[in-house]
């Protein structure tokens, strides 16, 4: 008690009890958000190990006339028609959750479908999985962007870095989702292959080498003449393996409707959010004058490009022809192990090495991984899996650098438009999609190979340019711009 006969002691124990409970609060409410951003990763991560087992497999389950090709087409192409308008829109009519949870629907349709291929079944739900799609990760980034918000509120930490984390989580949950992806189909389809014995009788001892032409040869069918591998593994095996994709893609949509709260736009309704929507659209289009995204295009063009190679060509002339449908997912892991590594890798010397050299990295790996694709014939496929697995490993080593210095170039390049720079960038990387997979259904591999060496070299000397040209105008800004020192010209120095 103090000199006016006040109990200090009470004030102290009830700022104490004060602080106390705003402590736990605080501890609660961080655990809220956290809770909720793990949730909306693993629905993602359940999700999309369905679907990328399934895009990696579509070529070769449904391989007849192109069917599955003409899928991955699809998708992309509807992706790009509406990824620029229709998710802001559909967002502000429906809001967060009930946009993810349709969007999720759609997955599951199209996985669904894929239990009676035909061009009337597959392709509708192709054009409305593209939309989804975008409707998809326009939710994701908005809901991370929210759930960082909410944790810099309570934490008073900085909102990009509270967000930088969530992202970081969410990408280590996401990740997962690769190697998932690829170990069903392996696992499930193990049966079904006996080394390259593909729906052959086992006492014919006749691989699928001796019946089709595999690697940089095999050319789309053409006037009777069948180069084109196409043995689809047996159905009831993906039936199977469907069910469980199916299983996963329900398991997310379950989470997302009991765990993950709504976050409604309150722009819902209102004309100034179309209009927001179409200011946005011009300013990625008036970027297109800039001769400095001019010479970007062909970079985010090769990894469209590259992409539908790697999950179409690679997969299908290559690995399910040469080893069977069943060693898919077993190489795969391995680029996904790869990708993992080359992360870590990556952000503990990003800062030492710069943009430059990793990028020479990646141009070395990419083109010894095409040299190697495009000269290699498979014939014993007893040497074959080294092979694979070292052309699998040098592409996901150039994947995983130009993914991130992609990325970094545009930010650099464009500070003051950042929106509207990735906006190109997605919008380049969907076009050389829909190029890549187009060429798929009319060209030998060979032909393909050819071309992504060429746009390989364009792209990464368009690259080149662009950071001489931006080193240049640094350079000349700081050299315009360096201050005097004053102390150095003596007491009667001038500036010149």
């Amino acid at each position: 008690m103090d000199e006016d006969g006040i109990d200090t002691t009470d004030i102290k124990n009830e700022i104490t009890i004060s602080k106390s409970t705003k402590d736990v609060s605080t501890i609660k409410e961080k655990t809220k958000i956290w809770k909720k951003s793990i949730y909306l990763s693993i629905a993602f991560f359940c999700v999309f190990s369905a679907f990328i087992g399934l895009v990696g497999l579509q070529s070769s389950i449904n391989c007849e006339a192109g069917l599955g090709f003409t899928s991955l087409l699809v998708i992309n192409s509807f992706n790009l028609a509406s990824g620029l308008l229709v998710p802001p829109v559909v967002i502000a009519c429906l809001g967060y959750k009930l946009t993810l949870a349709l969007s999720l629907s759609c997955y599951i349709i199209y996985t669904g479908v894929n239990f009676y291929p035909s061009w009337f079944t597959i392709m509708p739900a192709s054009a409305l999985l593209g939309v989804a799609a975008s409707n998809l990760w326009t939710v994701q980034a908005s809901y991370i962007a929210t759930f960082g918000q909410e944790l810099s509120n309570v934490t008073g930490r900085s909102v990009e870095l509270t967000t930088n984390k969530l992202i970081a989580i969410f990408y280590a949950i996401f990740g997962c989702s690769d190697i998932m992806g690829y170990i069903l189909p392996s696992v499930i389809y193990h049966h079904s292959h006996n080394g390259l014995v593909s729906n052959q009788t086992a006492t014919t001892n006749v691989t699928t080498i001796d019946i089709y032409t595999c690697g940089s040869n095999d050319c789309h069918q053409t006037d009777g003449n069948t180069t084109t591998y196409c043995n689809p593994p047996d159905r009831f095996l993906t039936n199977i393996l469907l069910g469980t994709y199916i299983g996963l893609e329900i398991i997310a949509l379950v989470i997302v409707i009991i765990f993950v709260d709504d976050v409604r736009k309150e722009t819902r309704g209102n004309t100034n959010s179309n209009r927001k929507t179409l200011k946005k659209f011009g300013e990625t289009v008036k970027l297109w004058l800039n001769y400095r995204m001019v010479l970007l295009i062909p970079l985010p063009l090769y990894i469209g490009f590259s992409f539908s190679f790697f999950y179409g060509d690679f997969t299908k002339s290559y690995i399910s022809c040469t080893l069977g449908v069943d060693k898919i997912g077993y190489i795969l892991i391995c680029g996904g192990v790869t990708f993992v590594f080359m992360q870590l890798l990556l952000s503990q010397t990003g800062k030492k090495c710069g943009r430059v050299f990793p990028m020479a990295i990646s141009l070395l790996a990419y083109l010894s991984c095409y040299i190697l694709l495009w000269t290699w014939e498979p014939k014993d496929w007893n040497t074959n899996l080294i092979v694979f697995v070292v052309s699998c490993i040098l592409f996901v080593v150039g994947d995983s650098i130009v993914y991130i210095e992609t990325s970094t170039i545009y930010a650099v390049v464009f500070p003051d438009n950042k929106e509207a720079a990735y906006a190109n960038m997605w919008l380049w990387r969907a076009v050389g999609n829909i190029i890549g997979f187009g060429m798929s259904l009319s060209l030998c591999v060979y032909v393909k190979i050819g071309v992504l060496m060429t746009l390989t070299v364009l792209a990464w000397s368009c690259y080149i340019a662009v950071e001489y040209i931006h080193h240049s105008e640094k350079t000349s800004n700081n050299t315009k711009y360096r201050p005097v020192n004053l102390s150095s010209q003596g007491s009667h120095g001038t500036k010149k």
